[in-house]
């Protein structure tokens, strides 16, 4: 599947691709933060092994929203190839 891009706001330079996985019940959620084509952050969060891989996708969206309020950057993109994520914080 490709990825479906959720734009926050178009015309940027700051991009924050995300992602979800569960593989042998490890849960984990990641994003990775590019400015201008360089990487500026990442962040990699386990989730418990009860958790699917939805919750994981979503945690992992979750997260970057949080990094950018908390660096404050106003025009920004979020990439995330998960579509049941984008439907459900529609």
């Amino acid at each position: 599947m490709g990825y479906h891009e959720y734009w926050l706001t178009l015309g940027t330079d700051h991009e924050i691709y995300t992602d979800g996985s569960k593989i042998n019940n490890q849960v984990r959620a990641a994003y990775v933060h590019y400015y201008n084509g360089t990487e500026t952050g990442s962040c990699l969060i386990r989730l418990g092994n009860q958790n699917t891989d939805f919750m994981d996708e979503v945690m992992a969206v979750s997260k970057a929203n949080d990094y950018y309020v908390d660096k404050n950057i106003r025009n920004s993109k979020v990439i995330t190839d998960s579509r049941s994520t984008l439907l459900a914080i529609e």
